[in-house]
């Protein structure tokens, strides 16, 4: 199962496990500048479901085609919350119905577990190390109340690129991401 569930100390880093199965690639082995999408989860997956998730990814991951050839993809469970696809465009670019065939995939998967994608406008945030999910509103009241501040670790379900990832841009206090415009001024 290629899950990877961080501490507080090593908040950037891949899992070093290695899935192949018909020569599919963990994130790791993915050149830097591969395309990422980041699957925020609505709660937390067990172990059970991590690797009912991490078996159904692995078979499908090394079926993805695009343009009717095989896209060399990747994908990391992070934190128990996120499922993250990343994907090279050095032989085949992935867009249109590569792109909807993984959003659908993901789906799919995800029902069979019940565990639905969470809203992409939500915030997810680092409280101990636990990640919460919130709307924007109650995050800016959190942040009001002085419950999250400049320091707070937030996610950016937004990043496109895996080298962004591994450069930790993933996982950053408020202070250093879009989020601290959330904050009182």
């Amino acid at each position: 199962m290629q899950s990877n569930n961080h501490t507080d100390s090593e908040p950037h880093k891949l899992s070093t496990t290695p899935v192949r199965a018909d020569g599919g690639v963990t994130l790791t082995e993915l050149p830097a500048g591969s395309r990422l999408w980041v699957f925020p989860l609505s709660s937390a997956l067990t172990a059970a479901q991590e690797e009912r998730l991490a078996r159904a990814l692995t078979e499908w991951i090394v079926t993805w085609k695009a343009h009717g050839s095989s896209v060399s993809g990747g994908f990391e469970l992070y934190r128990s919350r996120f499922v993250l696809v990343a994907a090279t465009e050095e032989q085949v670019q992935v867009s249109g119905c590569s792109i909807d065939s993984l959003f659908r995939q993901v789906q799919q998967m995800l029902a069979e577990i019940a565990v639905p994608l969470a809203d992409m406008s939500s915030i997810f945030y680092l409280e101990g190390a636990v990640v919460k999910q919130v709307s924007r509103s109650e995050f800016k009241a959190l942040a009001a109340d002085g419950a999250v501040s400049e320091t707070t670790i937030v996610f950016d379900c937004s990043l496109q690129h895996l080298d962004r990832f591994r450069d930790g841009a993933f996982e950053l206090p408020v202070s250093a991401c879009w989020h601290k415009q959330l904050l009182p001024k």
